[in-house]
């Protein structure tokens, strides 16, 4: 009787295991709260405000988020598996610096190789500041979300060209990302 209940469960619950769909992008409701889960193949990832978990069937390891938690806003954060290996793109948000507090918006390419997870670039995509406020804030009523102005966005990307490699790119900046780099942490 056990064993024909173990086979039964098992029949019923494998094709959820087996047929499971890749998640490799963040909602927005996760990018607000800064809590997501990510998979792409078999790699499995959990993002906190300020760690990073990636499991591969076992959780291994957790790592400081890219800015360490200090990160204003999340933008948008993918996972793929490029040249066999797991790439995990952030796009976040800075506190802003100066007087007019301009924000920065910050694109790292990071994996996990061997059980460490590694940023292998970072570049600053896209500015924003303050738009100022067209009429005071009424007390008593809940306070406008704020508006920014936007500059325009930089061409930035990753692909994978030659084998193991990665060819990435913020406006006329270039750089290979090689294999041996990536194991290395460089």
């Amino acid at each position: 009787m056990r064993m024909k209940l173990r086979y039964c469960l098992l029949l019923l619950f494998f094709p959820l295991f087996v047929f499971a769909k890749d998640k490799t992008s963040c909602g927005d409701k996760e990018l607000a709260r800064k809590d997501c889960r990510l998979q792409a193949g078999i790699y499995d990832v959990r993002l906190l405000e300020k760690t990073v978990a990636w499991s591969d069937g076992t959780w291994h390891t957790v790592d400081p988020i890219p800015m360490k938690g200090e990160a204003l806003a999340w933008e948008k954060v993918t996972m793929e598996t490029m040249g066999g290996r797991p790439i995990l793109q952030f796009l976040l948000w800075d506190k802003g610096e100066g007087e007019s507090q301009i924000q920065s918006l910050h694109w790292f390419v990071a994996t996990a190789e061997k059980r460490k997870f590694w940023i292998l670039s970072e570049g600053v995509v896209r500015k924003r500041r303050l738009e100022p406020p067209a009429v005071a804030d009424v007390p008593g009523k809940k306070p406008s979300k704020p508006k920014y102005l936007y500059d325009e966005w930089e061409k930035f990307g990753i692909k994978s060209v030659k084998a193991g490699q990665l060819e990435w790119h913020v406006n006329s900046q270039k750089k290979i990302l090689e294999t041996k780099q990536v194991q290395d942490g460089v």
